[in-house]
Parts: structure tokens; C-alpha cells; sequence
């Protein structure tokens, strides 16, 4: 399986970890011929008191591609919620992504009892937003 490596706010992971927010929002998605099927790492940033660490992984089978001109208000609705954002974090957001974004849906989550360092995935530093990586056990 292929995997990557997100960076991710604590008060994010918290709501992931709690099973509130079942999609990440981002502005691109790794490129792939065949089926989608990654296995993500939560990289938990150390800003508001995070872990500077690996807190978590779980399985990206599907994702939801939106555009900011064509999302209806319905969608953002749906989006909102299983985002765990507000409208206003939304539009913000599309317009960060140039008007589209990405919903990876968060499958088969496995938070860590002990957190891992980046070293363990052959990283130095924390990626700006996801960055391709081994999965663990494979080197």
C-alpha cells in the first residue's frame, strides 16, 4: 500500500481521533493510476501544545472532489459536517485551493498509544501538508 504522511493541528487530530470529523480537507491529492488507496500518517503539530509527533493512521479508500463554483448548498452542508467547519472555513479554504478541494474520507482509523518520531518514516522534518512516505514495516 502506498502512504503518506499529513501534517495536521492538534484541535484536528482531537476531532479525529473523537470520530467527529470523518473527512480532511486539502488542496491536493496524491496522484495515482490505480485505485485510491493510501495509508495516512497524522503528523500532530506542535502548535497550541501538540505532540510534534506521529499520533495516528488510518486508510484513505476515497475522496470527494469539490469545486468552489459548482458545490451546491447542499454539498457544503454535508461537506461542513463531516469537516467539522464552518461555512466561513470553507469558502477560505476553496479559495486557498484555488476553488477546489479535496474531501479524503478517513477510513479504519488507529490511534498510537506511543506516538512516533519522524525518523521512523526516514523524515527529518514535517511535511508543509502531506509528503510521500514508506509505510512502516517496509524498509
Amino acid at each position: 500500500m502506498r502512504a503518506v504522511m499529513i501534517s495536521i493541528k492538534p484541535e484536528w487530530v482531537g476531532k479525529i481521533h473523537r470520530r467527529e470529523k470523518i473527512w480532511e480537507l486539502r488542496k491536493s491529492v496524491p496522484k495515482t493510476s490505480d485505485a485510491h488507496l493510501y495509508k495516512v500518517y497524522d503528523y500532530e503539530t506542535k502548535s497550541n501544545g501538540g505532540k510534534g509527533k506521529v499520533v495516528s493512521e488510518w486508510v484513505l479508500k476515497e475522496y470527494h472532489v469539490y469545486f468552489d463554483d459548482m458545490t451546491t448548498k447542499n454539498e457544503r452542508t454535508v461537506i461542513c459536517k463531516n469537516a467539522c467547519v464552518t461555512e466561513k472555513q470553507l469558502a477560505e479554504y476553496h479559495r486557498k485551493g484555488r476553488g477546489v478541494i479535496y474531501a479524503w474520507q478517513i477510513e479504519d482509523l488507529k490511534i498510537y498509544d506511543q506516538p512516533k518520531e519522524l525518523s521512523e518514516f526516514g523524515l527529518t522534518k514535517a511535511p508543509q501538508s502531506w509528503c510521500h512516505v514508506e509505510e512502516l514495516g517496509e524498509k
